[in-house]
């Protein structure tokens, strides 16, 4: 009898101990798994800061027909994901969406001036030169371009 209890004692203190080393390993995953992702919000939010646009130039052509638009890369950080840019332009009083692609309510992006360093990306001090194919109906009245951290600009369309 001495030695069944001896047996059960020595199974349940290894049982003991595999739960304790499984809750111990789920604990530190969990608890790397959430330094990570702070680390990662904090690097999101730090380029977000180094990032800065303007709208420098807002044109429409004579028909109404295109708006081009000039954004400055104001800040330090390079801007390479246009296609997770959004663009936002007022026509009388509704706001609408402008999304990326072709025809008519849709916004391309064009050359960028100058362009001699990381050719295709906007690189800090350099222009992109976006084309906005306008919907019919009243002249654009405003624009807003925003990045894909989420910093943005906007101009009235004189």
């Amino acid at each position: 009898m001495g030695l069944g209890s001896l047996i059960a004692s020595a199974v349940a203190i290894i049982l003991l101990v595999i739960t304790a080393y499984v809750i111990i390993g789920g604990t530190i995953t969990t608890a790397e798994i959430v330094s990570l992702a702070q680390e990662e919000q904090a690097h999101t939010i730090s380029k977000a800061m180094r990032t800065s646009i303007d709208i420098v130039d807002v044109d429409v052509d004579a028909n109404a027909s295109v708006m081009y638009v000039q954004v400055l890369n104001a800040g330090s950080e390079i801007i390479a994901d246009f296609d997770n840019m959004d663009v936002f332009v007022i026509y009388g009083a509704e706001p609408q969406y402008v999304s990326a692609g072709s025809g008519a309510g849709t916004w391309t992006a064009g050359a960028i001036t100058p362009d001699a360093v990381h050719p295709g990306q906007l690189d800090p001090e350099e222009t992109l030169n976006i084309s906005v194919a306008c919907t019919g109906g009243d002249p654009p009245t405003w624009v807003q371009v925003t990045t894909a951290n989420g910093v943005c600009d906007s101009a009235y369309v004189i």
